[in-house]
């Protein structure tokens, strides 16, 4: 049986004996606003106030954070449900052929262009393609392929890897709308981190979005991220490790 297939009988199970998403803390009942691709100020009461909620509580509210839940037919996997899904996301270091595969079902997210004057859709190009790869094999960075039942889903970078201050600069892209808002990139920024840490030998890891970008920034502060500053244009983060 399929992860999603399992969320699913759970999901059912839930709902059919009154459950919803949500959590229950000292008499008030928090509920995502299911309006809104993304509800920041339900998300931060969920990681601030209730990450383990107790069974009482959870009888008493008949809510549950395990469920997961549809918004604007984009799907949000709770916290509970990851460290299921690190058995189906892996991350392997990209070759040519999988750099390939990758971009030929690419789409351009225009969430990354400060300038949307200089946004155009991708048209796939073999040349091109190969170009990118053999430019990025270099000794400080390192290209992962995020893969997923076989197949590269997206990409993420380790780069500007400084061996004498023991850190490095993190960057992720997901192939297109189809496996966004599910939950990957947020197991493969964790997957990444750990190779970050145990094999490259870091002390922190950085990362940066463009302002508009808050689900890349909602992923980061996710993941443990700690937000710096803003600046040109960008907000920046750092991992310490």
């Amino acid at each position: 049986m399929k992860i999603s297939e399992i969320c699913d009988l759970l999901k059912k199970e839930l709902l059919n004996n009154g459950y919803e998403y949500g959590f229950y803390l000292d008499g008030k009942k928090y509920k995502p606003d299911m309006s809104k691709e993304f509800d920041e100020e339900f998300d931060r009461a969920l990681h601030e106030s209730s990450r383990i909620q107790a069974p009482e509580d959870t009888e008493r509210g008949k809510f549950h954070t395990i469920l997961t839940f549809e918004a604007e037919n984009k799907v949000d996997i709770s916290d509970i449900c990851l460290e299921v899904f690190m058995e189906e996301i892996s991350l392997r270091i990209m070759t040519r052929q999988l750099c390939r595969e990758l971009y030929s079902g690419w789409e351009n997210d225009p969430a990354i262009y400060m300038d949307m004057d200089k946004f155009v859709p991708y048209r796939y190009d073999v040349a091109a393609v190969d170009r990118y790869f053999d430019a990025r094999q270099e000794p400080s960075r390192v290209l992962f392929a995020i893969m997923r039942d076989g197949r590269p889903i997206g990409e993420l970078q380790l780069k500007g890897i400084d061996r004498e201050h023991r850190e490095c600069t993190l960057s992720i892209h997901m192939q297109n709308d189809a496996v966004k808002g599910r939950g990957y990139g947020t197991i493969a920024e964790k997957l990444a981190l750990k190779y970050a840490f145990d094999t490259l030998g870091m002390t922190a890891v950085n990362a940066d979005t463009v302002l508009k970008n808050t689900r890349s920034q909602h992923v980061l502060e996710k993941v443990g991220f700690k937000y710096l500053e803003e600046k040109d244009g960008f907000k920046y983060y750092r991992f310490t490790h």
